[in-house]
């Protein structure tokens, strides 16, 4: 019987005694040991089958092939063999079987399998000094994505809290901007239509009689007042938000341990876009303190409207920037989508429209078609980018499994990334191909199959953000729920302390949450032990009743399996 020792990149294989079968017509599998010491494990494999041919049911076999799977890189192969292996009644095989199993699950990455495999094995021999070493790499590893995990969502929340900040500004200002307009109405002053596209419905809605009448009865100083107050309140969060931003960047540019980012170190994503964002946010404020004092010290609507216009397209242009391409494109995407549909809504409510009517609609049509064709022309370049970091990966796993590369890291599944990208390149795909079937359709103009083209363009693009990025669609998912449920909560509390103490107990609730998914200790694991009994009674009931059938079987004169 061979032994010697096998050593991977990060786990430890422990003793790799590939076993012999007792007989004389073992020559097969001592051919086999003999090429797993020389390193030929592909031609190992083939004799450990061979010799499988005569003893299918050999539990010693079964390990041997999955010994030769597993230095051929084949771990889920060879996870199934080795788990085979584990039914032995030698409890030598079925200790070892039960490591490799583990040691399998660490390849791929599966880690929580790995520990259970891990622990049953030192169920059989505490003293299996493998098995604990690979045990503790494996909780470290555990403990380290914990804390890895908790520091990216920590990132991204603190993110998502200045794109909730900065949403809230717009509407504030957007709101402050709607009245003013309407004074303006209520004075019979000209109002011109708003710039702001993504708000045109709202600001260039006329005064309803009512509305009008009201604002009339008031005194202009009485209002201009009021919007001067609102007015300053928006530039005050505003210039918040701006040195909020600066804080985030300057202390997002330095590494651990309060010291620079190392040169050639690859720049947060999140940071990039809240460099871009922050030119904007500046801009705006010049604009939105101009608007201030127009209507503050001159009471002068007209020129605070267009100051407030301008700061707005600035803070507009700031979210964009802080969200990431896909979800911009989503956004103009959808933007399109309800322009069309006013378009055809407009069309279809107008009896017998003019011909000046019909040119009105086919040129909003057609600027509708203009907008589409480059919202594809931007989804197919990121389509490229995708593409091209598609064959980056395909290339950087060629290199590192052939001959002579460095090989993959324990725990890593190199096609899980691979996947990813490639789903969302056919969604983006989809995407890019809908939309161009929709161009003609609008040229017409025929909303009725443009539409839904449309929306399924819009569908996909959501759908390739979700591939690229799931977890933190799925935590935005959970805090959107979490925040329905806390505003629905707050609106119950009657005092102020009493919202205090809610808010404190959230809060230790998060870090007992937190602390609970970092602490992953050796005593942790040790209880999982208790959750596996009944599934290793059921499992040794299973092997009692192989071992009576084959007793039934001798008796019959059926020959034994090694």
């Amino acid at each position: 019987m061979k032994s010697r020792l096998w050593f991977s990149v990060f786990i430890l294989l422990g003793s790799v005694s590939c076993f012999a079968l007792p007989s004389e017509e073992g020559d097969k599998v001592k051919q086999g040991l003999k090429l797993m010491a020389a390193g030929d494990f592909s031609a190992a494999l083939t004799k450990f089958r061979d010799a499988q041919i005569e003893y299918p049911s050999s539990t010693e076999l079964h390990f041997n092939i999955g010994m030769a799977l597993y230095k051929l890189d084949r771990y889920e192969d060879a996870r199934g063999a080795f788990e085979s292996a584990t039914f032995s009644r030698n409890q030598e095989i079925e200790k070892k079987a039960l490591f490799h199993t583990g040691n399998c699950f660490v390849k791929e990455g599966k880690w929580e399998k790995a520990l259970d495999y891990f622990n049953r094995a030192l169920q059989i021999d505490p003293q299996y000094k493998a098995a604990k070493i690979n045990r503790e790499f494996v909780v470290r590893t555990m403990k380290n994505q914990a804390r890895k995990k908790k520091k990216q969502d920590k990132k991204k929340e603190e993110e998502q809290q200045i794109i909730e900040k900065l949403q809230k500004l717009i509407a504030e200002g957007v709101a402050v901007h709607d009245k003013s307009r309407d004074m303006m109405r209520a004075e019979g002053l000209q109002v011109e239509p708003s710039s702001l596209r993504d708000y045109a419905d709202l600001l260039d809605a006329p005064l309803d009689d009512v509305l009008k009448s009201e604002l009339e009865s008031l005194e202009k100083e009485a209002v201009t007042k009021s919007i001067a107050k609102k007015q300053g309140e928006v530039n005050k969060t505003l210039i918040a938000l701006v040195e909020e931003v600066k804080v985030k960047i300057e202390a997002g540019k330095k590494g651990q341990g309060g010291g620079q980012a190392k040169e050639g170190q690859p720049t947060d994503p999140s940071i990039v876009r809240l460099e871009k964002a922050l030119p904007f946010l500046q801009n705006a404020e010049p604009n939105m303190e101009n608007a201030t004092k127009a209507v503050r010290d001159d009471s002068d609507l007209l020129a605070a409207q267009g100051f407030q216009s301008v700061a707005l397209q600035d803070l507009i242009a700031a979210r964009n920037e802080l969200l990431d391409e896909l979800a911009r494109l989503i956004e103009a995407e959808m933007r399109v989508l309800v322009d069309s549909t006013r378009t055809q809504r407009e069309s279809q409510t107008t009896e017998n429209p003019s011909e000046e009517e019909m040119s009105a609609t086919k040129a909003e049509a057609n600027q509708q078609g203009e907008e589409q064709k480059a919202i594809r022309q931007r989804t197919e370049n990121f389509g490229k980018g995708v593409e091209k970091h598609l064959d980056d990966l395909k290339s950087q796993l060629d290199k590192k499994t052939q001959g002579g590369g460095s090989g993959v890291e324990a725990g890593q599944d190199p096609q899980e990334e691979i996947r990813k990208f490639e789903k969302a390149l056919t969604h983006l795909n989809e995407a890019a191909r809908l939309m161009e079937e929709s161009e003609p359709f609008l040229a017409q103009p025929d909303f009725d199959n443009a539409i839904p083209k449309e929306k399924a363009a819009a569908r996909e693009l959501v759908l390739a953000r979700a591939a690229l990025s799931p977890p933190q669609q799925q935590q935005q998912q959970q805090k959107d729920g979490e925040s329905e449920k806390k505003e629905g909560e707050e609106k119950k509390e009657s005092s102020e302390p009493e919202k205090s103490d809610k808010k404190k107990e959230e809060k230790e609730e998060k870090e007992a949450e937190a602390k609970k998914s970092e602490d992953l200790t050796d005593e942790q694991a040790k209880k999982t032990l208790e959750q596996q009994k009944q599934r290793e009674m059921e499992r040794r009931r299973d092997k009692k009743e192989k071992e009576k059938k084959a007793r039934k079987n001798k008796a019959k004169g059926v020959k034994k399996d090694w």
